[in-house]
């Protein structure tokens, strides 16, 4: 029997809707070839969402992982994600080239 694939959220911000496509289009190639079920991708385009909301979000899909694409600021603040996910069990992994997913 084969176990159930991990649980993830993503996250993009974006001001334009080329830039959140690339960011989504990352998240989605890690999480497909990771074996990652991908339960929802938040999507910030005014970059608002706080890091509370974020883990929130994992937290209500019960996700072991929040993916967020390199190049955007949460990824640069992954040590309080990784903060705010600990008491969940779940991690943060930054995925993709920042030149590649960057707003």
């Amino acid at each position: 029997m084969n176990a159930p694939a991990p649980v993830a959220v993503g996250y993009t911000v974006a001001t334009t809707p080329d830039a959140a496509f690339r960011q989504c289009e990352a998240i989605e190639e890690y999480a497909r070839t990771e074996g990652i079920a991908l339960a929802q991708i938040v999507t910030d385009d005014h970059d608002t969402i706080t890091i509370s909301q974020v883990a929130e979000t994992a937290r209500l899909h019960e996700a072991q992982l929040v993916l967020i694409p390199a190049g955007v600021v949460l990824a640069e603040v992954r040590e309080g994600i990784t903060d705010a996910l600990a008491p969940l069990g779940a991690a943060c992994v930054v995925v993709g080239h920042a030149r590649e997913t960057e707003a």
